[in-house]
């Protein structure tokens, strides 16, 4: 088995712990540890030059994402208590794509603040933090993409 393979399978695992732990009201301290474990894995995907595919990455996303959604709706405080940055990536993976690049250029993210570029280069936004142009293209593209239906 491939060790993208591997990772995918354990994040999901623990993805499913997380799960019956939650429902059966498990002690905040053992969901915390287990939703920290999973966070850590699932972060596999923003460490540049990762060699992880696309898919790989965006299967992390999703179990990432659907952690917080699992926690949050049974431990909130353990959601509200993440360090700055882990909240900030929430909140980058939940904003639009125009949002996101808007956050980034126009507001000046590209300078301080690498959790948004993480998640616009995960989304296939950015490739290259110097080209504004590129970055607004590629949300243009992929407005008139979902407002046309294709």
């Amino acid at each position: 088995m491939h060790l993208q393979q591997k990772i995918i399978l354990l994040a999901r695992h623990r993805l499913k712990t997380l799960n019956v732990m939650c429902a059966s009201k498990a002690s905040i301290n053992k969901v915390q540890q287990s939703f920290y474990e999973l966070s850590g894995l699932t972060s596999l995907r923003l460490v540049e030059d990762s060699g992880l595919s696309e898919a790989t990455a965006h299967e992390l996303v999703l179990i990432d994402n659907t952690a917080i959604l699992v926690v949050k709706q049974v431990y909130p405080e353990i959601i509200n208590c993440m360090p700055y940055q882990v909240q900030a990536l929430c909140e980058y993976l939940e904003m639009t794509d125009r949002q996101l690049v808007d956050l980034i250029f126009r507001e000046g993210g590209r300078f301080n603040n690498h959790e948004a570029i993480s998640v616009a280069r995960h989304r296939g936004l950015v490739t290259n933090i110097l080209n504004e142009t590129e970055a607004y293209q590629r949300v243009s593209q992929r407005e008139l993409k979902r407002d046309t239906g294709s």
